[in-house]
């Protein structure tokens, strides 16, 4: 056993004990803190138990030095005689050991300085306002040195009595704006040391959230001095230089951010450079008497030019259109040009655009008012519309005033690129000779138009309620009295029953005859008693009764007539479709994609487009019909009929074992046409041969014209209008002549008519809406 290795060990671990007692740190360090409880105890020992040694106010600055985790030690005098005690450390903050000087500035009145850190002795007061320096201490509380007859004595101020100055000030420049702007002895509005006209050009920097500090001079001697930052505005911190024009008569620069001295002026329409100084004032360098001079000019009396300009081109549109030296009408004219030519500019401001032009060979800057020239869109969409009139012009130039070198009909479907707000660009061809020329815009349809009414739409609802509108939203059951039901039988799972009535018999909502009438029944008439066992309502016995098409209510009515609630693009908004308008559509699509399985009518896309251009139709709406009324041309009548006129002008149907029947010729009926219930193969037949629809085609082409006489014809060129006819309400004062009594039956026709138009990539939509007063 090694007994000198074992020696040595225990000899270190003595020293330690020594130096190091248990629960002890190992060196001490001294301390300066604010006692934080009322009294601060120093206790005997490391135990809040043990004996109280002294007690000091909360604020008390005290002196200690480390001991151990939890407790400092500290020297007490008891009696005059020294005593070591312990302080918890819960009961004291210390002062920071690296203090920081700071300038301030004191915000209560009286900003009181104490005789420790608490607000209950106070050794000296300062106004508000007044500018102040300490240093830091603990959380709450500054040190501050203070004199006191004299004499220099330490004081506390509590933080939030007074408030820091920046630690960085910036150096600011900006104008007065109160008149005076006054620059007062501290932070407070009590005694002004200097003031300044409105508009003055200062220079301070930061100091605290509300307040600046200046230099000035009073007497030829520098002061310091402090504004409060309501009463400047500073210039912007990096300035833009800017282009624009003079709006007044004259412009005026002043010699400072007022309107009280004007060191120069421009006319009207001078173009002038400058720089962003504050909200409302710009700065500006002008010469005067050759030597340059600082001035303001009001944001009001300029027009800045735009930062970025763009090229553009544009129609001229006065004659002469001219361009002129400044911005302004009153200036020198440069050039003009003729209406109609297209001209190159920028943009410049909101009313003026700059423009190059060449007089004598030499290039001048020259300015176009803007409402002189009509620009050109920048991309330009291929489109197709209608000829308005007739005939519709097209011209060599961009302007009604020039040569015109081709017309079209009213109606007639034409190609065409957007130009500009009010013209279109198209190419067109002359003796086989290709031109570009211009379309009037007012003078083609396209997409939307719009047609005013003189009546409002409470107005058409009125009426429209007056004809008994129906719908099935409201369910499809009602109530009749038992009374008025006469033979009730069985018939299935319900019962039938006849209206026994003179007149008409009520049908009403629910079993009450108070309850809301939704339908009439004529007598004799057939009803589905769908619960044989009477309701008891009020006077009467009631019957339960399949009724789905019932008298619709005025909001509802209301709701369907009204153009305003269905929005373009939607299946809904279809019932304006203007079915007067071709659609202009590929015969090969519509054969691939309607008419490739639809018997009789397969591959007849281009009898459709030819009948619709002829008669004004639309092609979907007429093969629409024709799909509805042949069964998908299924039909007998779209198959062809062999017909024979007879001696006696009666006709009958040849069939194929009747003699004969191979040499007559069949006639086709597409649409119904003359197809009456009692016998419509007969009857739709002898109509087809007595127009001479001997062909498909014929049967097609010739069909149109009869099918848009009752409605298209009449006006009623939109499904819309088919239903609610707003025109014979406006010229009758009643409603009349509607296709249906159903107040969704357009708006169901146009979810039909949209399904087949989304199939097609191109297709030419123009709607017509109603615009009520």
């Amino acid at each position: 056993m090694n007994y000198k290795k074992i020696f040595i060990s225990f000899l270190f671990i003595s020293l330690l004990i020594v130096f190091f007692p248990s629960g002890k740190e190992a060196a001490s360090q001294s301390y300066q803190g604010v006692a934080l409880k009322d009294p601060t105890y120093v206790y005997e020992s490391t135990s809040t138990s043990s004996k109280k040694l002294k007690g000091y106010a909360k604020g008390s600055i005290l002196k200690y030095q480390s001991y151990n985790g939890d407790w400092y030690q500290a020297t007490v005098y008891i009696n005059g005689e020294a005593q070591k005690g312990f302080i918890s450390k819960n009961d004291v903050e210390n002062a920071t050991d690296k203090p920081v000087v700071y300038e301030g500035i004191a915000l209560k009145s009286p900003t009181n300085i104490y005789f420790n850190a608490s607000a209950t002795k106070a050794i000296k007061s300062y106004s508000q306002g007044s500018i102040l320096k300490y240093q830091t201490f603990t959380s709450q509380w500054y040190k501050a040195t203070v004199y006191i007859n004299g004499k220099a004595q330490t004081g506390y101020i509590h933080k939030s009595d007074v408030e820091n100055a920046v630690s960085q000030a910036t150096i600011l420049e900006g104008i007065g704006l109160k008149n005076p702007t006054n620059i007062y002895s501290n932070a407070s509005r009590t005694k002004t040391i200097k003031s300044y006209p409105q508009g003055s050009i200062l220079k301070y920097q930061t100091f605290t959230s509300q307040w600046y500090k200046a230099t000035v001079y009073i007497n030829g001697k520098i002061q310091t001095g402090y504004i409060h930052k309501s009463d400047v505005e500073n210039a912007v911190s990096q300035a833009t230089i800017l282009e624009g024009i003079g709006l007044k008569n004259p412009t005026n620069v002043y010699s400072n951010a007022s309107r009280t001295k004007a060191i120069k002026n421009y006319p009207q329409g001078s173009i002038l450079k400058y720089q962003t100084f504050t909200s409302q004032w710009y700065k500006a360098t002008v010469y005067i008497n050759g030597k340059a001079q600082t001035g303001y000019i009001h944001k009001s009396d300029v027009e800045n030019a735009v930062s970025d300009p763009a090229n553009l081109q544009g129609i001229a549109l006065m004659n002469p259109t001219k361009v002129f030296s400044k911005a302004t009408t009153n200036s020198t004219v440069l050039k003009s040009y003729k209406n109609g030519t297209i001209l190159n500019f920028k943009t410049f401001t909101n009313n003026w655009y700059r423009a190059e032009v060449y007089i004598s060979g030499i290039k001048h800057v020259g300015y176009i008012y803007k409402s002189h020239v009509e620009t050109l869109y920048q991309n330009q969409t291929e489109m197709q519309g209608l000829a308005a009139k007739s005939p519709t012009n097209v011209y060599e130039k961009p302007s009604t005033d020039s040569k015109v070198i081709k017309t079209y009909k009213a109606n007639h479907l034409i190609k065409f690129k957007t130009f500009s707000p009010n013209w279109y660009e198209a190419t067109v061809y002359v003796n086989n000779k290709k031109y570009t020329g211009y379309f009037y815009k007012k003078d083609i349809i396209t997409g939307l138009e719009f047609k005013q009414y003189d009546i409002s739409l409470e107005y058409l609802v009125d009426k429209q309620m007056a004809a008994s509108p129906t719908t099935d939203l409201y369910g499809s059951t009602a109530y009749v009295a038992t009374a008025y039901i006469k033979d009730v039988k069985k018939s299935g799972s319900t019962y039938q029953g006849t209206v026994n009535v003179t007149g008409t018999l009520n049908v009403r909502e629910s079993p009450s005859e108070n309850s809301r009438i939704v339908g009439k029944l004529s007598n004799g008439s057939k009803v589905t008693i769908l619960d044989p066992n009477p309701v008891s309502g009020g006077a009467y016995k009631w019957y339960k009764i399949r009724f789905t098409w019932k008298l619709a209510k005025r909001e509802d009515v209301k709701k369907y007539a009204n153009p305003e609630n269905f929005e373009y693009g939607t299946a809904e908004f279809y019932q304006f479709l203007n079915l007067a308008a071709p659609a202009g559509l590929d015969p090969k699509e519509v054969n691939a994609k309607i008419l490739s399985d639809k018997g009789a009518l397969k591959d007849t896309a281009q009898h459709f487009i030819d009948a619709a251009k002829k008669y004004g139709i639309n092609e979907i709406y007429l093969m629409a019909h024709a799909l509805l009324e042949t069964g998908n041309g299924t039909s007998e009548l779209a198959q062809g009929v062999r017909i024979k006129k007879n001696r006696d002008g009666s006709y009958t149907i040849l069939k194929p074992s009747d003699p004969g029947y191979k040499e007559v010729a069949p006639v086709y009926n597409f649409f119904g046409i003359g197809a009456y219930d009692s016998d419509p193969v007969l009857s739709g037949a002898i109509m087809a041969y007595e127009e001479g629809w001997t062909s498909i085609e014929k049967a097609i082409i010739g069909g149109a014209e009869f099918i848009g006489n009752d409605y298209i014809k009449a006006g009623q060129n939109t499904l819309y209008k088919m239903r609610w006819n707003p025109d014979y309400i406006q010229n009758n004062g009643r409603a009349g002549h509607q296709y249906a009594t159903d107040i969704a039956w357009a708006v169901k026709q146009g979810k039909y008519f949209k399904q087949m138009y989304d199939l097609f990539d191109k297709k030419a939509l123009f709607f017509e809406i109603p615009v009520y007063k």
